[in-house]
């Protein structure tokens, strides 16, 4: 079997990138710097890199194209897909917030700030430091917030609907 005819040279590139990424990613000393950040700052730092992750991935390296690259639609197909995992994820992330912690052990107390830093982790701690009623926070963080980011992403993704909706008329 020939690698050269499965796998171009920007595709071992991505690959390359990624495993690279996981091995830095996990090092003790960068873990150890996240989760001094706290919730809301490792979250924001874990979507910069998804965010560079996506967009390299559907602008292309080094001859990995995805059919002719418009700058804007890329841009906003690489947000849109970032609301669009922060939807899915936290509806798939079980166990990465208060909430987990307070239904199985009754307390959110002395949680480290990595296990916080998924996207209902970090959208409960903010919303927590506002309000006190856990179900309140509770329906903002999952109902509210997953139905908000999956709408807005998808909106992105599809290309055509952000010129009609700012074509409406309000009624």
């Amino acid at each position: 079997m020939d690698l050269r005819k499965l796998f171009e040279r920007g595709e071992v590139r991505i690959v390359l990138i990624l495993t690279v990424l996981s091995v830095i990613l996990t090092l003790k000393p960068f873990i150890l710097l996240i989760n001094a950040l706290g919730p809301g700052p490792g979250l924001i730092l874990k979507y910069a890199f998804m965010g560079t992750i996506i967009y390299i991935l559907l602008k292309g390296i080094g001859g990995v194209k995805l059919g002719k690259v418009n700058l804007k639609i890329l841009k906003r197909q690489t947000i849109g897909s970032l609301f669009l995992l922060f939807a899915v994820f936290m509806v798939l992330s079980w166990g990465g917030s208060c909430w987990y912690a307070l239904l199985i052990n009754g307390s959110c107390e002395g949680i480290p700030s990595i296990y916080l830093m998924y996207e209902d982790g970090a959208l409960w701690w903010l919303y927590s430091q506002f309000i006190d009623n856990i179900y309140i926070v509770w329906f903002l963080t999952y109902p509210v917030s997953v139905a908000m980011f999956s709408t807005i992403g998808v909106v992105l993704l599809k290309r055509d609907e952000i010129p009609r909706l700012l074509k409406m008329k309000m009624k």
